[in-house]
């Protein structure tokens, strides 16, 4: 699988658990970041690397990543 067919499956998977977690509104990558931070005792993902991962440009994830995004979307 291509980095861009993948970019785009993660961009996709992402926007819907977004959807699902803030229903109508979904806020800024800034405030998401932020909300990411209050779920994970402080550590967070940085509000640049959520915006190339909601646009599919995001290359890999890393462990810690993943991680934090499971805790934060429960």
């Amino acid at each position: 699988m291509s980095a861009k067919a993948e970019g785009s499956w993660l961009a996709d998977m992402l926007k819907r658990l977004l959807h699902e977690k803030y229903k109508a509104q979904v806020p800024g990558v800034r405030r998401i970041s932020a909300d990411i931070a209050a779920a994970n005792d402080g550590k967070t993902i940085s509000h640049g690397h959520i915006h190339n991962m909601l646009t599919g440009t995001a290359d890999n994830l890393t462990d810690h990543t993943r991680s934090r995004l499971a805790r934060f979307f429960g």
